[in-house]
């Protein structure tokens, strides 16, 4: 553990490519490459790397310094030999133990501030924490829709439907348990940044505006909403339904093969795994 150094960038652990190469048994140049591979190719892991320098010898040398996402995208495609595996796990305990004592220095320093001041800080913690959970989210659904086939018809629709009338009638099958299961898909979308109220009361709006009668008003609805909305209401609707079915134990397999490769499950991780492997397989 001696061997592994970590510095501090913006408040949280790295690391520096020079010691991945050193390491890992790599040339520097190579993970170099790889690196930049990966920043080309997905342009959301720049926040898991810092462009750095050294000095050698006189002269100035590019590095990167990158956190344990980086770290990880970066090693995740190494063949594991009993020596990177023993790297690896070396690593995981170094950015452990740095992660550790950052929160603890940090919780002794809030502890020293004024009650107001802690609680401002806390509530910006938690407010760049939603943020984050919520581009999280965003990435998953742009990954989805890249997989997402509108070719299919209405079939997204009809597996929808068949796994909420599932889930509702493992709950009892009257209407309350039917309301209650659509409330829930509606609020997970909420959840991931689908205002679906706003988007009918302004559905609402354009059409009497336009001229359309009262009685037609009335039939907009939530789901005509997500009917007529672009792939990525459509995906996040699937997706909501998807996480709500497999949470009652009701089969979601037709869900996947509507969706082509189960992307909601797999689409993220099958593309951050292969496509991250393949930057470093030849490092």
């Amino acid at each position: 553990m001696n061997d592994i150094i970590l510095s501090t960038q913006n408040g949280e652990p790295v690391v520096s490519s020079r010691d991945i190469a050193k390491h890992f048994g790599r040339e520097h140049k190579n993970i170099l490459a790889a690196i930049r591979e990966i920043l080309v190719a997905e342009k959301s892991a720049t926040k898991f790397f810092y462009e750095s320098s050294f000095e050698y010898r006189g002269q100035t040398f590019p590095e990167y310094l990158m956190n344990r996402d980086g770290f990880t995208l970066v090693v995740m495609g190494l063949n594991n030999t009993e020596k990177v595996i023993e790297w690896k796990l070396k690593y995981i305990q170094a950015f452990n133990e740095m992660e550790k004592k950052l929160s603890t220095r940090a919780t002794s320093q809030l502890q020293d501030l004024s009650p107001e001041l802690q609680y401002l800080i806390k509530l910006e913690r938690q407010q760049n924490q939603q943020a984050k959970q919520l581009e999280q989210v965003n990435e998953r659904l742009d990954f989805a829709c890249e997989a997402f086939s509108l070719t299919a018809g209405p079939d997204w629709k009809k597996a929808c439907q068949s796994a909420i009338s599932s889930v509702a009638m493992k709950r009892g099958g009257d209407g309350d348990d039917f309301e209650s299961v659509w409330n829930e898909i509606y609020d997970a979308m909420e959840r991931r940044g689908f205002d679906l109220e706003l988007r009918v009361s302004n559905a609402k709006a354009r059409a009497l505006k336009n001229g359309i009668s009262p009685s037609d008003v009335r039939k907009i609805t939530k789901m005509k909403i997500i009917e007529a909305g672009d792939k990525k209401l459509i995906a996040a609707f699937v997706d909501s339904v998807r996480e709500l079915a497999a949470k009652a134990g009701t089969r979601v397999d037709r869900l996947d093969e509507v969706c082509q490769t189960s992307l909601f499950a797999a689409a993220a991780a099958q593309k951050n795994t292969t496509t991250a492997g393949k930057f470093v397989k030849e490092v």
